[in-house]
């Protein structure tokens, strides 16, 4: 069987490298372009770094920044109507991999407008058409979107994100400029570096693997064990080499796939809103060692790639454990946590949930209920008898995490374990559910439709009153179903 490799037509690297978009548009003669970003980046300036060059070329363009941390399918709905508005006949997407994704989908749907339902885009979809001229700017180092032939969208209704796997979505311009990465903060540097790690490791073990992704991955995860820790200090040294080994690690596993670390990445910030580079992060030292067995001779390989001397002479364990420690020791030095914070921090767990998740036990209005949680599993609670359901159809179920271990314990399990087993006041439990109808009572129909923003509303507001009553400081997950 053929190996395949799919990468830009053309990509521009380094400092200064972001004054080729004049060039690009002109020679292709663009008349008019459409800016898919983000708002924060909008915000504080960035995306200025790429339209005050646009605007001295007198380059016409729309700026779309109506762009979700994880862009769902109402995100690209609009993005794609916002587009037919505008008439541009290009995309330029500036961002991370939430504008990459985002600017995918739109593209591809535009050319190819039988998928406008989004969801029929997931796995495999049989397009004809390659996705409008995109010219991708990145301004993280990890996803390395700007160089993929993926992109993830989440369905909120259903509470999962979805992958995309087509060749015609690629960008048919990549400018990697490390000058647009320079304002990330130290957490997401240090989250989209090992985002980039993940993809260089996860690539290089693949069954897919071969000797020319094998290549770009060995020197990806060279470059990054050199460099991630200077980028999260801001050194101009490190951000270079970080915005040159995430591309290489995108050029790699775009053409071979990933593995069971993101496959459980995607489910806990689908879940949990763990930022994706985080997830991966705390995941990746666990799938290493569920995948030791079978990775041959390759982890010697990444222990000497991430500088760990005297790999030649170690034993087959030896080398193993080498690895896996040295992707552990860099994690811990750019500040990756090893527990998921975003799951709870100290104690309480509130979760909002209704009617259709997987079947389980009834769930009584206040009590501890959490059944089957794993990594990535929000634990099975089904509300299988309405009369457990409060009239807007909204239920808040209270775990507790075990703070040494970060497991999460239902009501037997706490008791057993010496913890006492407090079942909240309904007094309470009442006044929390009048929060949340206080919160959906001001939202809009449309806002409703948005789970993301209701689940963050909802989160912001419940966790701060529930921390005026008890002092303590819960983690609120919402779940939020139609019933």
């Amino acid at each position: 069987m053929a190996n395949r490799i799919v990468l830009n037509n053309i990509s521009y690297h380094g400092k200064g490298a972001i004054q080729e978009i004049v060039s690009e548009v002109k020679s292709n003669g663009y008349q008019h372009l459409f800016i898919a970003t983000d708002p924060d980046l909008l915000q504080f300036g960035v995306t200025a770094k790429v339209t005050d060059i646009l605007d001295n070329a007198g380059i016409a363009y729309t700026v779309y920044s109506k762009i979700k941390p994880n862009p769902t399918i109402q995100n690209v709905q609009e993005g794609v109507a916002a587009f037919q508005a505008c008439g541009a006949d290009a995309i330029v997407a500036i961002g991370g991999g939430s504008s990459m994704d985002t600017a995918k989908a739109i593209g591809i749907i535009i050319t190819n407008p039988e998928f406008a339902d989004v969801r029929s885009l997931e796995g495999v979809a049989p397009t004809k058409n390659h996705a409008v001229p995109t010219i991708a700017i990145p301004t993280t180092a990890g996803t390395a979107a700007e160089v993929t032939i993926n992109y993830v969208i989440t369905d909120v209704e259903k509470q999962r994100k979805f992958v995309c796997v087509d060749t015609n979505d690629i960008p048919a311009v990549a400018i990697v400029d490390p000058d647009m990465m320079s304002s990330m903060p130290k957490g997401l540097t240090a989250a989209t570096g090992m985002d980039a790690l993940t993809h260089a490791i996860e690539g290089y073990t693949t069954k897919a693997a071969w000797e020319i992704p094998d290549m770009f991955h060995m020197e990806a995860i060279r470059l990054i064990s050199e460099n991630l820790r200077d980028a999260v200090a801001n050194k101009p040294s490190g951000r270079e080499g970080m915005a040159l080994a995430q591309y290489i690690a995108g050029m790699g596993f775009s053409n071979v796939g990933l593995g069971i670390d993101h496959s459980m990445a995607h489910t806990l910030s689908a879940h949990y809103d763990t930022p994706h580079g985080v997830a991966c992060a705390m995941l990746l030292p666990i799938s290493m060692e569920f995948n030791r067995d079978y990775t041959g001779d390759r982890y010697r390989a990444i222990a000497k790639a991430m500088g760990v001397e005297g790999t030649e002479t170690m034993t087959q364990e030896e080398y193993r454990d080498a690895a896996i420690a040295a992707v552990r020791q860099l994690s811990k030095d750019v500040g990756i946590p090893e527990k998921n914070i975003y799951i709870g921090e100290n104690g309480d767990c509130v979760v909002l949930s209704a009617d259709g998740l997987t079947v389980g036990e009834p769930v009584p209005a206040g009590a501890v209920m959490v059944d089957g949680l794993g990594v990535g599993d929000v634990g099975n609670v089904v509300l299988r008898d309405r009369r457990h359901l409060s009239e807007d159809g909204l239920v808040i179920v209270v775990a507790t995490i075990d703070a040494r271990t970060g497991e999460v314990l239902a009501g037997p399990d706490l008791v057993s374990r010496g913890f006492v087993y407090v079942r909240e006041s309904e007094k309470l439990l009442d006044d929390a559910r009048d929060q949340v109808r206080d919160v959906l009572g001001r939202m809009s129909a449309a806002d409703k439709r948005d789970f993301g923003s209701v689940k963050t509303r909802i989160r912001e507001t419940v966790s701060a009153f529930l921390y005026r009553k008890t002092k303590r400081s819960p983690m609120i997950l919402p779940i939020l179903m139609e019933v």
